[in-house]
């Protein structure tokens, strides 16, 4: 099944379901511009969830957004308390989170601030 988008939005509370664990983060509001923050809670309670983070320089052609070198844009994901299943967040295409291609939040409460440092990479703080 296809992931949930999630766009235009500074807060989004989810929840994994089994049939759709699955999400795409867009941190542009729907004229396309980038948004500064973005907080998403991923409740993995059902099932294993993974966030796909966008693609920091879009290989669409042409491409539907682009942060066009301005990166401000600060991404956190929450992994609340109680949950029963990690929550991976994925880079897209040959973005990377560090020098990795994912990062996993463990059920007990962790969280991951990403921030862009270049044009192909993601810095990535976590919180457990």
């Amino acid at each position: 099944m296809a992931a949930i988008t999630i766009q235009g939005q500074l807060y989004k509370a989810v929840a994994a379901t089994v049939l759709n664990p699955a999400f795409d983060i867009v941190p542009f509001d729907f004229g396309g511009k980038a948004l500064n923050e973005m907080t998403i809670v991923v409740d993995s309670t059902l099932a294993l969830s993974t966030v796909a983070l966008p693609e920091i320089i879009s290989s669409a052609i042409p491409p539907a957004y682009s942060f066009g070198g301005v990166y401000n844009t600060t991404i956190t994901i929450i992994a609340p308390n109680g949950a029963t299943n990690d929550v991976v967040i994925n880079a897209t295409n040959s973005d990377t989170i560090g020098s990795a291609p994912s990062v996993t939040l463990s059920t007990d409460g962790a969280s991951a601030i990403f921030t862009i440092v270049s044009d192909t990479d993601w810095s990535v703080l976590v919180t457990a």
